[in-house]
């Protein structure tokens, strides 16, 4: 169900992650090995327990569908909104953050404010 395809931007926000000052290489190849590890690293999740709204906001061209499926079945309180055109980088990248990123959070977090 993921589209598939290239976020046009990609590449350009890529570069200038890169360039970033004070980027920690150490840490970032760490986390990447983390991600990597078999078997995974991360602890069991019992995701029916989780008690409050829940948001995922994922780019178009970032599996939004493959890293959601179980969110959308177990959690309680789910909204999932995907970013048409974007990828991880571009969807919080400063410089290139649609609107629908920005309008999303606000009127999650709006609605949510009293729960």
């Amino acid at each position: 169900m993921d589209p598939s395809g290239a976020d046009p931007q990609q590449e350009e926000a890529l570069a200038r992650l890169q360039k970033r000052a004070g980027r920690d290489e150490v840490a970032l190849k760490a986390v990447g090995e983390g991600r990597r590890a078999k078997p995974g690293t991360a602890p069991a999740l019992d995701l029916t327990r989780i008690d409050f709204p829940v948001l995922a906001v994922n780019g178009e061209f970032d599996a939004p569908y493959s890293k959601t499926t179980r969110m959308q079945r177990e959690l309680k309180e789910f909204r999932s909104v995907i970013l048409p055109g974007k990828s991880h980088n571009t969807a919080i990248r400063e410089g290139f953050i649609p609107q629908l990123y920005i309008d999303t959070m606000v009127e999650f977090i709006a609605s949510n404010n009293s729960k």
